[in-house]
């Protein structure tokens, strides 16, 4: 776990899985991390900062299913941006 270390993030929320040999980590920056409990070996990493929202909305095609709304899209972009404000996620 090593990699929290090198990307200067901490922890704010944790799962086990039900085997016990799986945690799910979400940190600071944005990023879930799954972990393998029994070495600590990093398995996989899912970012979900704002950027990558951005990206993948202005990537995907029009006939896609998962696109939003223009309109519905900027407003949860203003609501999640609005939530940083309130909680700055590098000083907790």
């Amino acid at each position: 776990m090593i990699v929290l270390v090198k990307n200067k993030t901490s922890v704010l929320a944790m799962e086990v899985s039900n085997s016990g040999e799986m945690v799910a980590m979400y940190c600071r920056d944005r990023v879930i991390r799954v972990f393998r409990i029994a070495d600590g070996k990093l398995l996989t990493s899912i970012d979900e900062t704002l950027q990558t929202y951005i990206d993948d909305q202005s990537n995907m095609k029009a006939n896609s299913h998962q696109l939003l709304d223009k309109l519905d899209f900027e407003r949860r972009l203003a609501l999640e941006r609005d939530l940083d404000k309130h909680w700055d996620y590098s000083e907790r």
